[in-house]
C-alpha cells in the first residue's frame, strides 16, 4: 500500500504541527524558516495543498521537499490523464535550476568562508600579544581585517548581490594571497 500524499509531503517536513482536522503547519524547506511559514491542507479527495506565507513559489517548495507536482494528488491530475501542461513543467524546471543554483552559491559561500575565518583569526590571534613592532609588521593584515570580516557578513547574507559581490571579491583576494 502507498502512502497518501500528504504522509509522503509531512514525512519530508520539519516542524510540522497539527493545527486541524486536514490542516498542518511545518518550516518552509524553500527558505531559512525560523517560524513555520507553510500551511499544508489536505483536501477531501486526498489531494495536498501547499502554500508559503513568506512567499516562496510552490515549485520551489516542492523541489526543496525533492517532489513533484504529481506526488501532490492521490489520483491523475483532472482532466489531463495526469500530465502537467507544459507552462507547469517550465515552471517545474525553472525551479529545480534555481534550487541547484542556489544551493552551489550556498556551498561556494561556505567553502570561501572557512577559508578566510583562517586568515581572520590569524590576524586576531596575531594581535592579542603583538608590540609595536609586530604591529608594524601586520599593518597589512589589521588594514584588511574590517574588509575581511565585511566579506564574511556578505557571505552569510541572504542578499544575492552581497554574496556575489563577496564571492568574487574573496576569490579574487585568496589567489592574489596565493600567488
Amino acid at each position: 500500500m502507498t502512502a497518501r500524499p500528504v504522509e509522503t509531503v509531512l514525512s519530508r517536513l520539519r516542524g510540522v504541527r497539527e493545527v486541524g482536522p486536514g490542516r498542518w503547519t511545518a518550516l518552509c524547506p524553500a527558505h531559512e524558516d525560523r517560524s513555520p511559514s507553510l500551511s499544508i491542507r489536505e483536501t477531501s479527495n486526498g489531494t495536498v495543498l501547499l502554500k508559503c506565507h513568506a512567499g516562496c513559489p510552490t515549485a520551489a517548495v516542492l523541489t526543496a521537499l525533492g517532489l513533484s507536482w504529481r506526488d501532490l494528488f492521490s489520483a491523475p491530475l483532472p482532466g489531463r490523464g495526469g500530465r502537467l501542461t507544459r507552462a507547469e513543467r517550465e515552471a517545474a524546471r525553472r525551479a529545480e535550476v534555481e534550487a541547484e543554483l542556489r544551493r552551489r552559491i550556498e556551498t561556494a559561500c561556505d567553502e570561501l568562508h572557512r577559508r578566510l575565518c583562517v586568515y581572520v583569526r590569524a590576524v586576531n590571534f596575531a594581535l592579542l600579544d603583538a608590540d609595536f613592532e609586530t604591529y608594524e609588521k601586520l599593518a597589512y593584515w589589521v588594514h584588511r581585517r574590517e574588509w575581511l570580516e565585511h566579506l564574511l557578513d556578505s557571505l552569510e547574507s541572504r542578499d544575492a548581490e552581497a554574496q556575489f559581490w563577496a564571492l568574487r571579491e574573496g576569490t579574487r583576494w585568496i589567489a592574489s594571497q596565493n600567488s
